[in-house]
């Protein structure tokens, strides 16, 4: 993986803005009052159309260990071949693997 540089100045505002102590929804409301595009929403850097953010897309880039260059597999397995659904496994459950890729994010402010 590579470090996308027009995107990853928006996640370590994210993490500098937590750190400071703001929470999820006001960190989503800053980054949509910036005009940054959600991830969902990311076709460029400043699109007027965005849905904007949310405090949940917030929660989840903070708790995502790819920002500090690891991989995590083994999350989720399927309930059952015939079906799309799947469950969450513990968390004692993935496999990690550190240092795969560059990092976003240094592992100290991750923690």
């Amino acid at each position: 993986m590579e470090i996308d540089e027009e995107t990853a100045h928006v996640v370590r505002e994210i993490f500098d803005l937590y750190k400071r102590g703001y929470g999820y929804a006001y960190i989503a409301r800053i980054l949509t009052e910036r005009g940054y595009p959600p991830p969902s929403n990311r076709k460029n850097i400043r699109n007027e159309s965005s849905s904007g953010w949310n405090p949940v897309g917030i929660q989840r880039i903070l708790s995502n260990r790819v920002y500090i260059g690891d991989t995590v597999q083994g999350i989720s397995e399927k309930i059952s071949y015939k079906s799309k659904k799947t469950r969450r496994l513990p968390q004692s459950d993935w496999v990690i693997t550190e240092g795969t890729h560059a990092a976003i994010i240094d592992k100290d402010d991750f923690e």
